[in-house]
């Protein structure tokens, strides 16, 4: 809108403001509302400059790549109420961005998972009453959201991404994928469950392919969400995991003008582990989430603090992810029996099945004639896993299981097939190593080694290094898309009950169904 960047500048403006190149940064600028014909004074000659320029409806401020020159006049109008640097924006996830996503605890493809979120916060004691179904909308601000994914597609009705300015809010991340699950993933008997799976779940694409923006960036979403909750119409909900420590003029306006719509802004308290909760979260009239675990106990990374609003599950949440991106490796036993495990670098993408075989330290003599076309079963010690698992292939194993010693570090997230040599001139990958047609290999704790082995005799194992859709995460980041949804399920409830007798379950209207929330 002209309006809402137009300015009338105090200062005398011999040439165009924006007409010299020069080194520019990027700021916002807050003004005064003035007449629609200051902003073609501003912007006369500003070329390719003014493709920079951002406006936004609901405030009146612009975001632009300014020279120091420009931002020293534009501070020196009375019709400037402030130019300030655009300030970062990260996602609030806990998990380490090098480390790999957990594996889940279940086999998504043949069976859906209730996550232990949705107990915490009794969701399912609410379903029989209320699945989110009806105008209750869930604006996800975050890296965008796989759309095509199977459980989220039913409930996604749309979005907006604020950097190619398209409805094409597509998560190149993980992060705003992960978030949608916790919201509504939807029941289709595989894969898991969000806390409202009938919800309106809509994308709002505010960080890059690295989890990072700027207040423009989740300025500009929130900008969006308010238009649309007002040409929409229905009930919102902005659901924010992320933040920073600063504050900002820009947010500050726009999230007041959105509590003012009616919209509730739930936001991450964030990840520093004291007293001190980022921004959004921060802001007046935002509800700020921090972080519990599966047994209610605060997580040790969740902010808190006096503006706490409340707390929500956060510690190794297992949701969606975009499809095809996560990992994973586990061994199932004939039981269903799950037990997790880590691939070794190197190792191929592979499934089969077999019994499991004690070859104890993987040495040359170690594998018994029964290890042929099975599971090979070893402990961590003495040689490199390199030999272990070049000797399990010539023994005719068709797998290769390592568990780590007792009392030893786990870290298995470091463990390779592949040897590096290092000299002066630098380190470089063996090429044989490179090359060899190594076999499926699985590392396994020092506690799941010793639970193998005395599952053995019980029968046939599958063992599996696959692609995956889901995966665990940890952050206030998981913790605020769960309270999102619960407050999604009560305002649908809300709604349900304010309407007419023969709209309300009869059972829930006498109390003898009452949820406890």
């Amino acid at each position: 809108m002209k309006a809402i960047i137009a300015l009338g500048l105090t200062v005398a403006i011999a040439a165009p403001l924006f007409s010299a190149p020069a080194a520019t940064r990027r700021y916002v600028v807050l003004t005064r509302q003035v007449p629609d014909d200051i902003e073609k004074r501003l912007f006369q000659d500003a070329g390719e400059h003014r493709r920079s320029v951002r406006t936004f409806r609901n405030a009146h401020a612009f975001a632009a790549d300014l020279t120091d020159e420009q931002v020293s006049e534009l501070r020196a109008s009375r019709d400037v109420r402030s130019v300030t640097p655009v300030v970062e924006r990260s996602l609030n996830d806990a998990t380490p961005p090098s480390a790999k996503i957990a594996s889940p605890t279940e086999n998504h493809s043949t069976k859906e998972t209730i996550p232990y979120g949705l107990d915490l916060v009794h969701a399912r004691e609410l379903w029989p009453f209320t699945k989110g179904a009806g105008d209750v909308n869930i604006a996800i601000v975050d890296t965008g959201i796989d759309f095509d994914h199977p459980d989220l597609k039913a409930n996604y009705a749309g979005g907006w991404n604020v950097y190619t300015q398209t409805a094409e809010p597509r998560d190149d991340h993980r992060h705003g994928t992960h978030v949608a699950g916790i919201v509504g993933a939807v029941e289709n008997d595989f894969g898991v469950v969000g806390v409202a799976p009938q919800v309106h779940i809509w994308a709002v694409k505010v960080l890059n392919d690295k989890g990072i923006g700027t207040d423009e960036n989740i300025a500009a979403g929130v900008d969006w969400v308010i238009n649309k909750a007002k040409t929409s119409g229905g009930h919102w909900i902005m659901s924010l995991s992320l933040g920073a420590p600063d504050p900002s003029p820009l947010e500050t306006e726009l999230f007041a003008k959105a509590v003012d719509e009616g919209v509730l802004v739930v936001a991450a308290a964030g990840n520093r582990g004291f007293f001190a909760i980022d921004y959004p979260a921060a802001y007046p009239g935002v509800m700020a989430i921090g972080a519990i675990d599966e047994t209610k106990t605060r997580a040790r990374f969740s902010s808190w603090g006096a503006k706490l609003s409340v707390m929500g599950p956060g510690v190794a949440v297992l949701s969606t992810l975009p499809v095809g991106s996560a990992k994973v490796a586990d061994i199932e036993a004939a039981d269903g029996t799950l037990i997790n495990g880590l691939p070794l670098a190197g190792s191929p993408l592979l499934s089969t099945l077999g019994r499991v075989v004690d070859c104890k330290l993987g040495r040359i003599g170690d594998f018994p004639h029964a290890v042929s076309g099975n599971l090979a079963l070893m402990e961590r010690g003495e040689i490199t896993f390199n030999e272990k698992v070049r000797n399990a292939k010539a023994a005719g194993a068709a797998a290769a299981l390592i568990y780590n010693s007792a009392g030893t570090v786990d870290n298995r997230g470091s463990w390779s097939l592949i040897i590096t040599d290092c000299n002066n001139d630098g380190c470089e990958q063996r090429p044989d190593d490179l090359s060899f047609a190594w076999p499926l290999a699985i590392g396994l704790s020092a506690e799941d080694g010793q639970r193998l082995l005395a599952l053995a005799a019980s029968g046939s194992f599958a063992a599996s290094y696959r692609v995956d859709d889901y995966g665990r995460l940890s952050g206030t980041s998981m913790a605020t898309p769960h309270v999102s949804a619960t407050a999604a399920l009560l305002w649908t409830l809300a709604r349900r009950n304010g309407g007419t007798d023969q709209d309300r379950d009869p059972e829930f209207r006498r109390g003898s169904r009452e949820p406890r929330v």
